[in-house]
């Protein structure tokens, strides 16, 4: 895909997470912003992601945890930490109805020492 085309996609994937969001769409973009070295691109997607629901995108998150851990495990326990740190019941209230394959891997990040060494309320999580 060329640039063009890649810059394309973006701008339709941004048009679309911020009028209809869907599941598919956000774990594009999730992909994108967990992959990419552009910082442009990043700050466009957070600026989409600021409007969209967070109970959308807290499930998204958890979901895409066991596939984070394994292609970008600093994303992971960033993007878990974040999400602990700032929505703490809305991501409990989501892990509850996750697979076990996900709530598993969410502990896993959760226990780590990355994780616990920048956020204090690691343990909680699970209690």
């Amino acid at each position: 895909m060329s640039e063009e085309d890649e810059e394309r996609h973006l701008l339709e994937l941004l048009k679309k997470a911020g009028s209809e969001p869907d599941d598919e769409t956000m774990k594009t973009l999730l992909k994108i912003y967990t992959s990419t070295l552009d910082w442009i691109t990043q700050e466009r997607i957070e600026t989409v992601l600021a409007d969209v629901d967070k109970s959308l995108w807290i499930r998204i998150v958890l979901q895409e945890m066991p596939v984070l851990i394994q292609e970008a495990p600093g994303w992971a326990v960033s993007l878990l930490g974040e999400e602990v740190e700032y929505r703490f019941e809305l991501v409990r209230e989501s892990l509850q109805s996750m697979p076990a394959e996900v709530q598993s891997a969410v502990l896993s990040v959760a226990k780590s020492e990355d994780y616990s060494s920048f956020y204090a309320n690691a343990d909680s999580l699970f209690q």
